[in-house]
């Protein structure tokens, strides 16, 4: 985090905002910190950087997505490759997703809008409007933290000989701090009680004023992530409550059966999704890049599903199958999942679903599973099943089955989207890889991230994670 007395925005004031145009601007200027909190256009692009750094392929834009799949049992890496996350998939020490600098950016950033907003005065700085960029701002700052948790440290139910520290939390401004204040960490629950408080508050501003796209946060977004949160903290039935009452007033539904592939390359169950324009393409940094390579040469063509999660969309015929691509790699028969398929046939650009529809199907699923209402989370996930092209759950399937079925069609249906190592982790499930070798228990100090040696040296406060 570095001490900086003008902020280079990541895209220009909007005056005349349209959501179809977010993020359509090139950077164009700084601005200080005095101009930030007196205009309402500054501390709207403000705020708009943050979604920008989600975006960065070292986070959301690739390695965030492809680490957590590569790291457990979705994905492998391909004999003849580039050596990139070569290290990762074989769970090598201190080899992990790093996205320490880039999180306490947008926190840092998301604590200025939040302790800054109210004292706009200008033209635009209605309340309702003030109540809509601090809204986005706590979703952000919540979504960092939980990032930031569920990177550097154990879910509470799951602690490893009592090591229970999180990451440090900060909630004063500190971008333009000349003097800074180094943390120590909190405590995992301490952790998870900020990331509920500010989802919470978020929801509420939103009930002042929403957004209507799905490229930034509104109401909806604020309350699937608390749903998603809930699961982590095993908070059964206030998951399940949430989910319901998200799936219930949501104005979406899950794509017909037979249209699964529109859920990527339209965005049809997308709840928050990052939306990439042109000038922004990550190109051969793009998860596109990453996972296949194209007829006309283009991309690495790295990282294949593993032949044990082929096998189990393969036998079900579903739908998902749809987007596995048989291929061929210097003479070798490969196979290339393609929910990154570079829209419109341009290379490298995708836009990227963060949370969609089927999650919360199935973070209600499991949570009524285990809260043993068995009868609801059948129910449940036969809708999901029925959408998918899959049989439904018969009303005799034996209760303590469906928890099982609900997490494989998990691991189906959020398979290279960056979900999986964390399920394991939360979970308390050992990682089982092809190569035994690269196998871990769930107990294991490397299913945690190393903590960045700079920042560590940087603050006397910051305790390392165990073994590292």
């Amino acid at each position: 985090m570095k001490n900086l007395k003008y902020i280079i925005l990541t895209i220009s004031t909007l005056i005349n905002f349209s959501c179809d145009d977010l993020l359509d601007t090139e950077p164009k200027s700084s601005i200080s910190q005095e101009e930030l909190a007196s205009s309402y256009d500054a501390m709207e692009s403000y705020l708009y950087s943050g979604y920008i750094e989600l975006q960065k392929s070292s986070y959301y834009g690739r390695d965030f997505i492809v680490t957590a799949d590569i790291l457990a049992d979705n994905t492998k890496i391909i004999d003849d490759n580039s050596d990139k996350f070569e290290n990762e998939s074989e769970n090598k020490a201190g080899y992990h997703i790093d996205i320490w600098e880039e999180a306490y950016n947008i926190i840092s950033r998301m604590n200025f809008v939040i302790n800054n907003t109210d004292k706009l005065n200008d033209y635009r700085s209605t309340d309702e409007n003030k109540a809509l960029l601090k809204a986005q701002a706590y979703f952000l700052r919540a979504l960092a933290y939980f990032d930031l948790s569920r990177v550097y440290s154990r879910e509470p139910s799951y602690q490893v000989d009592d090591f229970d520290l999180g990451v440090p939390l900060i909630t004063k401004d500190f971008e333009f701090q000349k003097k800074k204040e180094y943390s120590a960490r909190a405590k995992t629950t301490e952790v998870y009680k900020l990331i509920e408080s500010d989802l919470v508050n978020s929801i509420k501003l939103f009930n002042i004023k929403d957004n209507n796209s799905i490229y930034l946060a509104r109401k909806h977004t604020a309350q699937s992530l608390l749903n998603r949160v809930y699961l982590y903290e095993e908070k059964w039935e206030d998951c399940y409550n949430l989910g319901k009452e998200i799936i219930d007033n949501i104005n979406l539904e899950l794509v017909k059966a037979g249209e699964y592939r529109e859920c990527f390359s339209l965005g049809k169950e997308s709840i928050f999704e990052l939306k990439f324009q042109n000038y922004q393409n990550l190109i051969n940094n793009s998860l596109q890049a990453i996972y296949m390579e194209t007829e006309s040469g283009n991309g690495y063509g790295d990282i294949a599903p593993t032949l044990d999660i082929l096998k189990a969309m393969h036998s079900r015929k579903a739908d998902r199958w749809s987007l596995i691509q048989r291929s061929s790699k210097q003479g070798k028969t490969v196979y290339y999942q393609t929910k990154y398929n570079g829209y419109n046939d341009v290379y490298g650009l995708d836009n990227i679903a963060l949370i969609r529809l089927s999650e919360i199907y199935l973070n209600t699923a499991e949570a009524y599973a285990e809260d043993k209402r068995y009868d609801d989370a059948r129910k449940t996930i036969n809708i999901l099943k029925s959408m998918r092209n899959i049989d439904e759950l018969p009303d005799d399937y034996a209760d303590n089955k469906i928890l099982n079925e609900i997490l494989l069609e998990r691991r189906l249906e959020l398979a290279f989207e960056g979900h999986r190592v964390f399920d394991l982790k939360r979970k308390g499930y050992d990682i089982r890889k092809e190569d035994k070798e690269d196998s871990l228990s769930w107990d294991d100090y490397r299913v945690v991230a190393k903590i960045p040696s700079s920042e560590i040296a940087l603050n006397k406060n910051l305790k390392q994670n165990p073994k590292y």
